[in-house]
């Protein structure tokens, strides 16, 4: 009995060594691969860099998996450029081998790139507007009356030579087709570029006001027109006021001349008696209500 406990557990420690030892191989083969380590500048007062720079470097490394895996997460590569400025306003910066963070159980195999070339200018800052960046268009039935961006301007600092030729910021693309009402929405700000450095607000709002093309409006007076062949027809209602709806363009135009409201007076009949009355519009322009609607008459 004692033998065949004796092989369960010989058999069981056999097992557990050999997964072991296959995770211990699979973790110790030496592998290839890379990682991006970021660049930290330390910049002269009052100096920015002008030039665009990689901001990182490549480092090709090999080493265990198990060593690999959060190799260099934390790291950073440190150029002290107060130390090699010197007075000058452009110039090159070496990195070596002794610049890049080690790790234990990684090996260096190369990195990109060797040498940085440094430009520095003189570092301002200004305020500049914000301007709304429009996509699309409205449908043709509405216009965008008012639109602005709170807050409206934002300080922005980084090398002379760029912020002289940098005199707006852009908001994010605003798409108009996707707007059918007065409101406003949280935007954000377009890119811009990597040499400026942007002083954010908490957040920025786009607040817009927009107005149906088409418009309700009243023509007052409009006379009425009878129609029938009697001669003797009398009201005492002459006139009219007609409500229309009309886009803003027609409606500039459109006088009482244009608007024919009609009095069809049947045949058949005499004395007084109540018709109701029919306009005649343009184009695009659409009836609400004739006030009054109908008109007493007499026909002779």
């Amino acid at each position: 009995m004692s033998n065949v406990i004796n092989k369960y557990i010989l058999r069981t420690l056999s097992v557990v060594m050999a997964v072991s030892l296959w995770f211990y191989v699979l973790n110790s083969e030496p592998i290839e691969t890379t990682r991006s380590v970021p660049i930290k500048f330390i910049v002269p007062s009052g100096k920015s860099i002008a030039n665009i720079i990689p901001k990182e470097v490549i480092i090709k490394i090999s080493g265990a998996r198990s060593f690999l895996r959060n190799s260099f997460a934390q790291d950073a590569i440190v150029v002290n450029l107060k130390e090699l400025y010197k007075g000058r306003k452009v110039f090159s910066v070496s990195l070596t081998k002794e610049m890049l963070p080690t790790s234990f159980g990684i090996n260096i195999l190369g990195f990109e790139p060797k040498a940085l070339d440094i430009e520095l200018d003189r570092h301002i800052k200004k305020e500049v507007p914000i301007k709304p960046q429009f996509l699309g268009e409205l449908s043709s039935e509405y216009k965008l009356l008012k639109n602005k961006i709170s807050p409206a301007k934002v300080m922005i600092e980084g090398p002379l030579s760029v912020m002289r030729k940098t005199t707006v910021l852009k908001s994010e693309s605003i798409d108009l087709s996707r707007l059918n009402s007065s409101g406003s929405d949280k935007i954000n700000l377009d890119t811009v570029d990597q040499r400026i450095k942007i002083n954010y607000s908490d957040d920025y709002t786009f607040t817009y006001e927009i107005r149906a093309r088409k418009g309700n409006f009243i023509i007052k007076g409009v006379p009425i027109r009878y129609i029938s062949s009697r001669r003797h027809i009398r009201s005492k209602t002459t006139k009219v006021s007609v409500s229309v709806l009309a886009l803003e363009g027609v409606k500039k135009g459109l006088r009482k001349r244009d608007i024919q409201i009609l009095a069809d007076i049947p045949e058949t009949r005499s004395g007084w008696i109540r018709v109701k009355l029919k306009a005649l519009l343009p184009e695009n322009v659409h009836l609400l209500k004739i006030e009054p609607e109908q008109i007493i008459v007499k026909v002779k």
